[in-house]
């Protein structure tokens, strides 16, 4: 029911949606020996002994030296700032000069219980942006209940701020975000979409004067008109050029806007807007299709610096979004809802509107127009072409598993989570014959504006299990249990703020601010291989119990992405590659996988006997 996910009684200030900001705990700033002590510890389960021996020295010269100075810099700033992270991690991402593909992240909605049907594009569209308004309204309205642990401890609603209205800036050397979202209380929001079709944009009004979203039949006639006016013929594309590597967009943009009156009132108007949308020809044979249409193919019908959604021509969506102001796990949260809203509408006979008999609203529709010159058309062209090869270079591949999933592995005491980081590791020693270092995403949001920690999930003991499952060695279910208590430990330590990679890009920012050598634990080639500065060949997360899918391509050319979600009796996975070396193919990491977790499985089945 909607209702989940909405306050009680918005009368009550404390249960608004950002009232208790303020009052959440500091980002903690963890003690340095206890992080050392995690980073060697993860380096042991990668390196030879003698490369952890030369590590180990290397760590212990840093814990004398120069790491008791900078943990005390990095002390001083934690003191006065309650998140001494955040401008360092906003500033990382902003800081990207590549193509924006490469950093941002798609999702994509299964919504199972809708039939497949041809033709649903506008009518489906129309329900799920007029679900999408309710949200962004209840945003406004600080009406969106609070997100809590398992704990009931309250979660940092901060990013929910920058799902809407929000745009990454390219400037030469370090890009800036733009965000146009408020809350009632705080004043005037810009209320408006931009709808792409056949490469035209289109401002969309989307609410009326007084206030009300439009109902679905007058979205469905909105678009339908947005159709009619485009027609077959192809528009400009301007929208390609935020496909450009961050410093070539941002000279184009500069060009762009300074070129007539005309392109900065459309450039603020795009970037302005509530998210932006694409009703694109495309018809989707299976979920990574769907995946890779949002992802690679639209060129020219998306802005790349803002949340987007593509409805395909069959009425499937999906999304993709720029990573610096948020996590993936805002947008399943607002997918959760549209899910929920539309199954209930679903259920209850809502869906058969009456959409021939609502009346276009006037004036709701104003087609964007640029000018441009051969400049222009080049970078539009430049831009294209960057899509185009990422998509050649990215393999998004989704597979469904459906033997088991969280009840049957609650019944055998193991957490999923735990369960598949063991599955990872397994399949990629099988496959790769080496322990591959692992990210995974572990949630600080129990803290202000928190983010995120990196859980360094190839431990020594999963190492250990995994080569004892390879070589058939006694002791495996003994192995397992050691495993994932470890992985457990380490997640808790992780979202209480006590990890190793959000400490350890403090302590040498603070090395670079200060202009002294960066010390040799960051040149040291351990803390490459053992996954730092983003170096992880297994880029993981978790993308929730729900019926949506998220993607991101791994961090190296010879890695893999793996989101995955966890139903009650099945599990999904979205293996993605990019620009990969010879052995690395996410198809064959699908067979690598499934063999995996029938192992794990039966090895934790005689585990839970014991227990």
């Amino acid at each position: 029911m909607e209702s989940m996910f909405l306050v009680k009684d918005s009368s009550i200030v404390e249960e608004r949606t950002f009232s208790k900001e303020e009052s959440l705990q500091s980002l903690p700033l963890p003690q340095l020996y206890e992080t050392l002590n995690r980073y060697l510890d993860s380096c042991k389960a990668v390196l030879t002994e003698e490369e952890f021996d030369r590590t180990k020295q290397i760590v212990e010269k840093f814990q004398q030296n120069e790491g008791p100075k900078l943990q005390e810099i990095l002390s001083q700033k934690a003191s006065v700032e309650k998140n001494w992270l955040e401008d360092w991690w906003l500033n990382g991402y902003l800081d990207y000069r590549g193509p924006l593909g490469v950093l941002n992240f798609g999702a994509s909605a299964t919504l199972d219980f809708l039939p497949s049907v041809e033709d649903s594009q506008l009518h489906r569209g129309a329900m799920m942006l007029h679900s999408i308004m309710n949200f962004w309204k209840h945003l406004r309205n600080e009406t969106v209940r609070q997100l809590k642990d398992r704990k009931g401890n309250t979660l940092s609603m901060n990013q929910f701020r920058y799902i809407f209205n929000t745009s990454r800036i390219a400037l030469k050397g370090r890009d800036k975000l733009a965000n146009y979202f408020k809350t009632k209380s705080e004043g005037d929001c810009p209320s408006h979409m931009i709808i792409f079709h056949h490469q035209h944009a289109y401002k969309l009004k989307i609410i009326s004067e007084n206030g009300e979203i439009y109902t679905p039949g007058q979205i469905y006639k909105l678009f339908l008109a947005i159709k009619e006016q485009s027609g077959a013929k192809e528009g400009d594309g301007v929208s390609a050029m935020s496909e450009l590597d961050r410093d070539s967009w941002a000279e184009a943009r500069e060009y762009l806007s300074q070129l007539s009156p005309r392109n900065a009132k459309t450039l603020e108007d795009i970037e302005s807007a509530i998210m932006t949308i694409a009703l694109v020809d495309d018809k989707v044979k299976d979920d990574s299709a769907l995946m890779t249409l949002g992802t690679t193919k639209v060129a020219g019908n998306r802005w790349a610096d803002k949340y987007f959604m593509a409805i395909s021509s069959d009425g499937r969506f999906t999304c993709s979004t720029d990573h610096t102001p948020s996590e993936g796990m805002t947008f399943v949260t607002l997918m959760m809802y549209n899910e929920v809203l539309l199954r209930e509408r679903w259920n209850n006979g809502q869906w058969e509107e009456s959409w021939n008999n609502e009346s276009l609203p006037s004036n709701s529709i104003t087609k964007l127009e640029f000018d441009l010159d051969e400049k222009l058309h080049n970078w539009i062209e430049k831009g294209r072409k960057t899509l185009e090869n990422f998509g050649k270079e990215s393999t998004f591949h989704i597979f469904d598993f459906n033997d088991f999933g969280k009840d049957e592995l609650k019944q055998l005491r193991i957490h999923p989570c735990a369960f598949n980081q063991m599955c990872f590791q397994l399949a990629y020693m099988r496959k790769h014959r080496k322990p591959g270092p692992t990210y995974e995403t572990a949630s600080t949001r129990s803290f202000y504006h928190g983010r995120t920690e990196t859980l360094r999930s190839c431990t020594p003991e999963i190492v250990e299990f995994c080569n004892a499952v390879i070589n058939d060695l006694p002791n495996k279910q003994k192995l397992l249990m050691k495993a994932c208590e470890k992985y457990m430990k380490l997640m808790s330590e992780c979202s209480a703020g006590r990890g190793v990679d959000r400490h350890m890009l403090g302590l040498a920012a603070i090395a670079m601010e200060k202009g002294t050598q960066l010390p040799e634990i960051f040149t040291d080639s351990a803390f490459k291989k053992s996954g730092g500065n983003n170096n992880f060949v297994l880029s993981t997360s978790l993308a929730g119990y729900s019926g949506n899918m998220g993607a991101t391509v791994p961090m190296v050319s010879h890695g893999y992405g793996i989101f995955f979600r966890v139903l009650d009796h099945s599990m999904h996975y979205a293996v993605t590659t990019y620009n990969p070396t010879p052995d690395v193919c996410a198809s064959d990491m699908e067979t690598y996988l499934r063999k995996a977790f029938q192992d794990v499985c039966n090895i934790a089945k005689g585990l839970s006997c014991k227990l």
